[in-house]
């Protein structure tokens, strides 16, 4: 009996966080609005470090470099992913100096040597990439790193 009592004060609850103004959150604990579901955005944009070559030869598909293991030492590295951030600004923004030392700092730390990438743009729709792993290329540079 009071499990279902419960249960009905969670449904009523969370149905009532929609009477809420547009501007607020409508996440309210412990009653959390399932509509928050159509605030999944259509489209993203992200920087992105694309592997397409690695010790000398090209690979089959390009890899991203969150998905990279055994490629790269740490591919979900926190620090390696702001990196490719203020690479891809510094890019955009023509800022010469600073994308050479942070370009540097990435392929010191995080790259081995022989590899063949791409800083890019990449945008894709959240739910067709977690499906099915897609998404498009808007803009990219390639590098290399030494292979000595």
């Amino acid at each position: 009996m009071y499990i279902i009592a419960l249960l009905i004060i969670y449904v009523v609850g969370g149905l009532a966080t929609r009477a809420l103004p547009a501007w607020s959150d409508k996440s309210i604990v412990p009653f959390y609005s399932w509509f928050f579901f159509v605030d999944v955005p259509e489209y993203v944009q992200q920087s992105a470090l694309i592997i397409h070559e690695y010790d000398g030869e090209q690979l089959e598909g390009p890899i991203l470099f969150q998905n990279a293991l055994g490629i790269v030492d740490n591919p979900r590295s926190a620090k390696a992913r702001e990196l490719i951030q203020r690479l891809r600004k510094s890019l955009d923004d023509g800022d010469v100096e600073t994308s050479r030392m942070l370009r540097k700092q990435l392929e010191d730390n995080f790259l081995p040597l022989c590899l063949g990438y791409r800083i890019a743009t990449i945008a894709y729709n959240p739910i067709e990439r977690w499906k099915h792993g897609t998404y498009e290329v808007l803009f990219e540079e390639e590098f290399n790193t030494s292979c000595e």
